[in-house]
């Protein structure tokens, strides 16, 4: 029987945009405890999987299955800390890949993007607590951005059950890919993160998520 390891970091709300720190992008105090929080998360993913490995090479068989996102293949404002750790994950399982296929383990990265979930009204919430109060800088475009993420979230959002059937697939198959882009809007920012310039690219992210021009 093959050994399975799903890893799914969480990420926190609360932290990144609380009371009088809302809104001071990476070096705010509240993003920086986020970006704790998800150190933590993505080093307890790296402690996870060295539990496992020695098992899994014993038994010169295994499936680490790794929960990524569209995060972890571009970088999103406001999102530096759950964006970093993701890129990280992606290194790590790419990097692994080739270390362990020698005995017989298959590292697979899934990488959804705008589940359906309470994502954005949870960090709204928690903005508007301190916006009251801030004085950052930031403010304003961050309400810009929580605007025009509503729309591509409402037009692109896939369920959790369609990235479950993923994860399923990608733990039972014979023969898995090794990577799973899940959903229209992962698979479309992939293909213009490789067909795009890094400047097109750059104003193309502008334009979606400050511009109104999400589809």
């Amino acid at each position: 029987m093959t050994e399975i390891m799903i890893h799914k970091q969480q990420h926190v709300i609360e932290s990144s945009y609380r009371y009088e720190e809302c809104g001071k992008s990476f070096y705010g105090r509240g993003e920086l405890d986020n970006h704790i929080h998800q150190i933590h998360g993505i080093l307890g993913g790296v402690r996870i999987t060295q539990q496992v490995l020695p098992v899994m090479r014993r038994r010169k068989s295994g499936r680490i299955i790794n929960v990524s996102s569209v995060g972890g293949l571009a970088g999103y404002p406001f999102s530096a800390a759950y964006c970093s750790t993701k890129f990280a994950l992606e290194g790590l399982s790419e990097s692994l890949s080739y270390e362990v296929e020698q005995f017989g383990i298959t590292i697979i990265l899934v990488e959804p993007g705008l589940v359906a979930s309470d994502f954005h009204n949870n960090v709204r919430m928690a903005a508007k607590k301190g916006a009251a109060k801030s004085d950052s800088q930031y403010l304003q475009l961050m309400q810009k951005l929580f605007e025009e993420y509503k729309h591509v979230q409402e037009y692109y959002q896939i369920s959790a059950k369609e990235v479950a059937k993923v994860i399923l697939n990608a733990a039972i198959l014979d023969n898995p890919d090794q990577r799973y882009i899940v959903g229209k809007y992962s698979e479309m920012m992939a293909e213009r993160k490789m067909t795009m310039s890094d400047t097109e690219y750059y104003n193309m992210m502008k334009n979606q998520l400050f511009g109104g021009k999400w589809q």
